[in-house]
């Protein structure tokens, strides 16, 4: 009789437990490519969510809707993460009521199919108060900075800056460039007084992996003593002057909480804002720094930075 109320004591303090017979929820992970960067951000979302199935797709840079119908329907997730523009737009243009939640879009402004009931995300775009607080930081005299732009990629990013920089006495000079060998003639065509900073913003048509603009940027810079905010660490490395990079764990963690407030908290995606990547860190070419800004350019400032290029 003990060892019947034993066992019978047993069953019942196991099926009271909160996730006994629980079926741990699917996260589909759909993504352009496999760069590292994507890698960074799903790591941050698993230590960060602590979620233990988690399913991926690679586009590998192609659109395909029926790839990735397939997957979700061999999958049924509960919740999808879209990393890329086109992994997004893509998730986006099926008929699904599954949630989604995109990041890695670059200006997702532009895609009107991603404002849908069923989707929010996280921008890739850091607010450009943020940029030009910590411009000014290093470079105290900021008064003007030239933003060289391809209007179909990046109009919105543009205006929202011209707002931003009026509030701080700011100047900000957008230069519409349509062919990007044309950029060092562009910023010439302007008086050398308008402006004595040089803005590279995250523009996809402009800076891509054919394009000549950023070395022709980079050259204007270094030849017109004028530093360069680059869009990355990357560009920080390459030579330009300063950065505010994005930490894309912290992003994957980003990701996470909003996961928890949709399926958790039983948020509708669409009345969750998409909001700003909240983890960045600065970066700091000192050697570009004291070839541009001489004896203006302090170590003291180096200080303010989280990583320094070239590394000791």
């Amino acid at each position: 009789m003990l060892r019947r109320i034993i066992i019978l004591a047993l069953v019942s303090s196991v099926s009271a437990a909160p996730d006994a017979g629980k079926i741990k929820p699917v996260y589909a992970f759909i993504t352009d490519s496999d760069i590292r960067q994507f890698e960074e951000v799903i790591e941050g979302f698993r230590q960060s969510h602590g979620a233990t199935d988690l399913r991926r797709l690679n586009l590998q840079g192609k659109i395909d809707a029926p790839a990735v119908k397939k997957f979700l329907g061999e999958n049924k997730p509960a919740l999808i993460v879209a990393l890329g523009s086109i992994a997004a737009t893509t998730v986006a243009s099926l008929d699904i009521d599954t949630p989604v939640i995109f990041g890695m879009v670059l200006n997702h402004r532009r895609y009107a199919q991603l404002k849908k009931r069923n989707i929010t995300g996280i921008s890739m775009e850091i607010p450009a108060r943020s940029w030009l607080t910590q411009f000014r930081l290093f470079f105290p005299e900021l008064r003007g900075i030239a933003v060289p732009y391809n209007p179909d990629a990046s109009a919105e990013i543009i205006q929202d800056a011209v707002v931003a920089a009026e509030a701080m006495k700011i100047r900000v000079f957008g230069i519409s460039v349509s062919e990007p060998g044309a950029i060092g003639a562009q910023l010439s065509s302007h008086k050398a007084g308008d402006f004595n900073g040089l803005w590279m913003v995250a523009d996809f048509k402009l800076y891509h992996q054919d394009s000549p603009a950023f070395v022709h940027l980079l050259e204007y810079s270094h030849d017109s003593k004028k530093p360069l905010l680059g869009a990355s660490e990357a560009f920080v490395k390459a030579g330009a002057f300063f950065s505010v990079s994005i930490n894309y764990q912290s992003l994957g963690s980003q990701l996470a909480l909003v996961s928890r407030q949709i399926l958790d908290d039983k948020v509708l995606p669409a009345a969750i804002a998409v909001a700003p990547p909240i983890g960045t860190y600065t970066v700091v070419n000192k050697k570009a720094g004291r070839e541009i800004l001489g004896a203006r350019f302090s170590d003291d400032l180096l200080m303010h930075a989280d990583k320094v290029y070239p590394e000791e």
